[in-house]
């Protein structure tokens, strides 16, 4: 039996101290760059832990071809950014397994499940054997720990989940979190009757945010701490009013507050700083989440970053054989010096080697004979004959450390 797909929504995730996007920025950040996905092909994937990186392709009608990197830092945000970013790890066996189910696939369409946090990449493939359309779908779970899925006409193939689960339900239907958020109207979300904050309701029902939801609670003149069914009849017209200009409004601002962060889709009338304006939301988001980006960097840096990792190989294996050279160069002296040392006695019992072995008998005696010396010799020198090499009549000695 599947577990029930809970979901926990949090603003600010515990583990990074900053806050997550929000179903609204996540709407906002596909919209912009929708069109340079869908119609692309999978070039390449990598995986590690919380991080995936997705490199498209996608040729133009003139012949031109755009590449593009969507970059997801589960749950907290992801980017999507022109040209092809380098993932500085190694990509995990699920990586290998994401790219081999979905290398050069075509996305048909990229979507947000209403306003949440779940974002599907979708692929449908033709199956001449059987004359039926397969569809494949990447889900990515940002709520939560959050969780990646591939999915075969809706059941599950692969699952890597970054929260505890009992099993990996795989050959199960997916199914979608017991709650999900749905775009917003204007209409409804003004006539809501729920016994909670206006402002809860904003943030989590609607998938605003806290951020935006004090914006439209301040534009709107209500306290946001004021009851949802206990809003007046002009209250429910400003807020209907508020959303529908909000949602409207298509910003990328970046707001410095002392050493805090912050980004936004309209204007922040909550905060007094002036913000810096960005072409688009991705590089906003960017800007705000850079501090995570340390195992990705752009194109450019390709070159510069293999010859680096390479010449960081060449060095730490020289290193290596610079410390093994020195332990037996250390070792050399160690066995010279105990040669030295007892050296009347090893040329004493060689001088008797070499009798036995010059005698007319088989090797098997001469090898009995000769091993039988080792009690005096180890006695005085902790040093033994360990073999005997009979074509060159030399003795192999071992000598313990």
């Amino acid at each position: 039996m599947s577990e029930t797909n809970k979901r926990i929504d949090k603003d600010i995730n515990s583990d990074s101290k900053v806050r997550t996007l929000t179903g609204f920025e996540i709407h906002r950040l596909l919209e912009e760059s929708r069109k340079d996905l869908e119609g692309g092909r999978i070039d390449k994937i990598f995986h590690s832990k919380n991080e995936l990186l997705i490199r498209i392709r996608k040729r133009e009608e003139d012949n031109k071809v755009i590449k593009t990197s969507i970059f997801f830092h589960i749950p907290i945000y992801f980017k999507i950014k022109r040209g092809y970013e380098i993932f500085n790890k190694e990509n995990s066996n699920f990586g290998a397994a994401l790219r081999k189910k979905l290398n050069n696939k075509i996305i048909d369409s990229v979507n947000q499940v209403g306003y949440d946090r779940i974002i599907e990449f979708i692929f449908n493939n033709l199956e001449r054997k059987e004359n039926r359309v397969k569809q494949t779908k990447l889900i990515i779970e940002m709520f939560n720990k959050g969780r990646i899925i591939l999915t075969e006409n809706n059941k599950i193939v692969l699952k890597y989940s970054l929260r505890k689960e009992k099993d990996n339900n795989f050959g199960e239907e997916y199914k979608l979190p017991d709650k999900t958020i749905k775009e917003p109207n204007p209409e409804e979300v003004s006539q809501s009757k729920v016994e909670k904050e206006i402002v809860k309701v904003l943030a989590s029902d609607y998938g605003f945010g806290r951020v935006y939801a004090e914006e439209i609670c301040r534009r709107a003149g209500i306290n946001k701490l004021k009851q949802a069914n206990k809003l007046n009849k002009d209250e429910r017209e400003h807020l209907r009013r508020t959303i529908k200009k909000i949602l409207e409004e298509k910003k990328a601002l970046c707001y410095s507050i002392n050493d805090k962060k912050e980004i936004s889709c309209v204007e922040l009338k909550t905060i007094e700083n002036k913000p810096k304006e960005c072409s688009k939301l991705s590089d906003a988001v960017e800007w705000m989440y850079q501090e995570l980006d340390t195992n990705i960097s752009n194109v450019k840096g390709k070159v510069y970053n293999r010859k680096k990792t390479k010449e960081e190989i060449i060095i730490k294996k020289q290193k290596e054989n610079i410390e093994k050279l020195k332990q037996e160069m250390e070792q050399s002296r160690e066995t010279a010096e105990r040669i030295y040392e007892n050296y009347a006695v090893i040329k004493a019992v060689l001088e008797k080697a070499q009798q036995i072995l010059k005698e007319n008998t088989n090797n098997k005696e001469k090898r009995k004979r000769v091993l039988e010396m080792n009690h005096e010799l180890e006695a005085k020198t902790n040093i033994k004959i360990k073999d005997i090499n009979f074509k060159e009549k030399a003795l192999i000695l071992e000598i313990k450390q």
